[in-house]
Formats: structure tokens, sequence, C-alpha cells
């Protein structure tokens, strides 16, 4: 479930009559989405014949699109392209750490509104 996250920076007081009462509410104008996106990774690691993978998962909290990178001594072997371009997150990715290597995973999330959050980076090893 997600939270709408927005500031209504107007509003507008509105009278409701009702046969029984008469209610006034304030109404929102011009409400706006001023606040970023969160996302969590999942980097889960395992080793097999001395070779260290990672299946990480990538969750914001509200509707966005996230984006990834890999850097370093490391291929993506499924959910991706195996490159150091940024690419969009639509589905989990699995690593494979070079041997002795190490790698860098970057991630970020954009709302509808434009907000980014800042780029998170875990060190694959």
């Amino acid at each position: 479930m997600y939270l709408r996250r927005s500031i209504c920076v107007a509003g507008a007081v509105r009278t409701i009559r009702t046969n029984e009462a008469m209610i006034t509410v304030w109404q929102p104008i011009g409400c706006t989405d001023t606040v970023f996106p969160v996302t969590t990774g999942t980097f889960t690691r395992t080793t097999s014949k001395g070779k260290v993978y990672y299946d990480i998962t990538l969750q914001a909290d509200e509707p966005a699109t996230t984006h990834f990178r890999l850097t370093g001594q490391a291929h993506i072997t499924a959910g991706g392209a195996d490159s150091t371009a940024w690419q969009d997150y639509t589905s989990p990715i699995s690593v494979a750490v070079d041997k002795n290597g190490t790698a860098s995973f970057d991630y970020y999330s954009v709302d509808g509104a434009d907000n980014t959050e800042a780029t998170k980076t875990e060190v694959l090893q």
C-alpha cells in the first residue's frame, strides 16, 4: 500500500447543506507532491565454488520508476543488461562478482511528480 504524500498550498471553505445539517469543510486546491520516494534494496549474498553471487530486489515506497547501475568487477546475469549504464528496474537482478572483485550497485527512484531521491550505493564483494 502506498501513502500519497502532498502539500496543499491553497484551499477553499465549502458549505455542504443536507436535510439534517450544514457542514463546513476545507477543500484543498493546488495540492503538490513534494516528497521524494524512498527505495529499499534487498541484497541476498551466496557463494558457490569460490564465487560470490547476489540476488537483488528494489522497492520504492510509492509509485515510481527505479533506476540502477553496476560498476566494478561484477556482471549482471539476470534482470538487466550486463552494462555500466543506468537501467530501469523491472524485475529482480542477479549479479556474479568476479573472484576477489569488488563492485558498486547504485540505485534511486523518481516519482510521477519528478521528485528524485539521492542515489544509494551498495558495495558487493
